[in-house]
């Protein structure tokens, strides 16, 4: 088979742009060490959105090496990438951000509570939005991955939007820079695809 082929068989829809970014543009061993990577963007909910935000936040070497290493950040990653170009933004702009998405499951708990507690000691609104948005990240993660239950989701997004001085409301949601909810409901994933891609829009 191709590699055109076996992308297409991945679920990348546009294969000659997704071989061009793998081969071409990040240098990947698509057969080799960096198969994993490859089929944790396929398991994305959009596989083509995934690989073009890793493209953008690429060449890191440090992520890199992470992403070969840690089965967590890989399927954590390229769940946010493929789901909401938003919170793809927000890494662009803060690349060490990645950082929040490794070992998602045993880091749950502390991870939430100091992210809750930098949003509380944010001292601008700056700092207020960008942890506003770190911690949406590291929620998306979880939901889209199956680390954390549905129900405590739903309740950490109702502390984001309950928050003192959170500007992050239902109003909100369409902001141009923050994930949106989806207007209409979002097919269930095909095999192998993450879960859970309820609360968490494809653009």
């Amino acid at each position: 088979m191709t590699l055109a082929g076996r992308l297409a068989a991945l679920g990348f829809a546009d294969t000659a742009d997704a071989q061009r970014l793998l081969a071409d543009e990040l240098g990947l061993d698509l057969l080799g060490r960096d198969a994993p990577i490859i089929t944790a963007l396929a398991a994305a909910p959009d596989p083509d959105l995934a690989l073009a935000g890793l493209a953008r936040l690429l060449p890191d070497e440090q992520l890199l090496v992470a992403l070969r290493a840690d089965d967590g950040l890989r399927a954590g990653l390229a769940a946010v990438l493929g789901t909401s170009a938003a919170l793809a933004d927000h890494l662009l702009r803060h690349p060490a951000d990645w950082r929040l998405l490794g070992d998602l499951d045993a880091g749950q708990q502390r991870g939430s509570g100091e992210l809750r507690a930098s949003v509380l000691a944010a001292a601008d609104p700056d700092a207020l939005r960008i942890g506003y948005k770190r911690a949406l990240l590291h929620i998306a993660a979880r939901d889209l991955t199956g680390a954390t239950a549905i129900d405590e989701v739903m309740a950490e997004l109702a502390w984001v939007s309950s928050a003192p001085g959170s500007s992050i409301t239902p109003a909100t949601w369409m902001s141009s820079s923050l994930p949106s909810p989806p207007s209409r409901p979002i097919p269930g994933p095909r095999p192998g695809r993450c879960a859970r891609p309820r609360s968490w829009p494809a653009r």
